[in-house]
């Protein structure tokens, strides 16, 4: 037994917690679940494990549970640092709508040495059983990878459009400024993008992303910060210049920063699928929210405008306003107001916003919600039914998760 520093001692105070590397016969792992007929080699262990910076994701790939013990394996308790600092206990169930998360569990956490996780089982009389707890950072023998997750591994290989480029204003400063932060022609960027995108929004390759067939970067004058339109097989993304000249006065790591991150944004909605913007407040949500998330996840924003712009929308009403043309509370409004809500509930689930995505290809996209899409993801946390319930929302998934939020956010200090 090794003891666990600082604020992991107090998190797991009176908890039997087995040092992995410490003397422990069953393959490096500390898993021995309680069920009939698992034998030492058929317990759960991790296979490889990744690290991604920019996500801020940790990925642990399990080896594969023997076929007759495959339906007892239930899900992951996980306790890790989320990236508020504070820690988090959550599980992460195996679930039928989401199968291409079965064989791996993704944890939101900037200290992946922090994790610590147990196996969830179901024994024969169908009850929840646990594993022994297991410290990741004493696994013998596993190596945590650091890559760039859709880049080098999920979407590595994805299809790729035919690139074009179209610039109005060649020559003109903010052209300049644009060509260099991006590239001329900036087809290198917005591939790496892309990858990197998806690997935020998607599973792998084998998810219903969209593959396009050709995407113009466009570079003109107009009032529109930025936009993604289409024209029959063709996707634009379009670059405001009235946007890029109010950033030839910043610093070039600001201006860099901003003008990438609004590339994450666009990007997104060319892979967004099911649900399209309209006069539902959930849709409008689900698009411009979780264009934001995307750009949040991918790194498009500042660690200090992160908490800005959430406190700024916790700080806002609970139920908003009577008036039809505005949403009536806060985790419906648009832009980083729910993205960043979206982008803070992969602490429960690291997989989070990729369930989301893919939740517009379970339910009807006409009856597609927030919350719906929320309480599938979530229908088996018993940890989440426990925060909404000590926030007094029960009943009302959303308004407990975002007063857990908002606690978050007012409490969070920056390094």
């Amino acid at each position: 037994m090794k003891n666990i520093l600082g604020i992991m001692l107090l998190a797991f105070a009176g908890l039997n917690i087995t040092g992995c590397s410490e003397g422990d016969p069953f393959n490096g792992q500390g898993m021995r679940p309680s069920v009939d007929g698992v034998s030492d080699a058929d317990i759960v262990a991790v296979e490889k494990a990744y690290y991604d910076a920019r996500y801020k994701e940790l990925t642990l790939e399990w080896k594969d549970v023997a076929s007759e013990f495959d339906g007892s394996f239930l899900g992951t308790e996980v306790t890790l640092t989320s990236h508020s600092g504070k820690v988090v206990t959550t599980e992460i169930m195996r679930d039928k709508n989401f199968p291409q998360a079965y064989g791996r569990t993704v944890v939101a956490t900037k200290s992946p040495q922090s994790v610590i996780y147990r196996s969830i089982w179901r024994d024969k009389e169908g009850e929840r059983i646990y594993s022994d707890y297991c410290k990741l950072n004493e696994v013998a023998g596993l190596e945590i990878q650091n890559v760039e997750y859709g880049r080098e591994v999920s979407f590595k290989n994805m299809h790729m459009p035919q690139w074009l480029m179209s610039n109005q204003v060649e020559g003109t400063p903010e052209s300049n400024l644009y060509y260099k932060i991006l590239g001329n022609p900036p087809y290198g960027f917005c591939e790496a993008q892309l990858k990197t995108i998806c690997g935020a929004m998607w599973f792998n390759e084998r998810d219903p992303y969209i593959k396009l067939k050709q995407l113009e970067c466009q570079f003109k004058p107009s009032d529109i910060l930025a936009y993604v339109t289409w024209e029959g097989d063709k996707t634009i993304m379009c670059v405001s210049q009235n946007h890029v000249k109010g950033l030839l006065s910043s610093p070039f790591d600001e201006a860099r920063d901003e003008l990438v991150g609004v590339c994450y944004h666009e990007l997104t909605h060319t892979m967004q699928v099911g649900v399209s913007s309209s006069n539902n407040f959930d849709h409008q949500c689900y698009v411009e929210g979780g264009a934001d998330a995307s750009r949040l996840i991918c790194g498009g924003f500042s660690e200090k405008a992160r908490l800005d712009r959430s406190r700024s929308a916790v700080a806002k009403a609970e139920d908003q306003t009577t008036d039809p043309k505005n949403p009536p509370h806060p985790w419906l409004n648009q832009y980083s107001d729910s993205g960043f809500f979206m982008a803070w509930l992969r602490r429960y689930d690291g997989d989070f916003w990729r369930k989301l995505n893919y939740s517009t290809q379970i339910l009807a996209s006409n009856d597609w919600t927030f919350e719906g899409a929320v309480k599938l993801i979530f229908a088996d946390n018993k940890y989440v039914q426990e925060e909404i319930e000590k926030q007094g929302c029960k009943n009302d998934i959303l308004r407990g998760l975002w007063r857990a939020y908002k606690q978050d956010v007012e409490s969070e200090t920056l390094e």
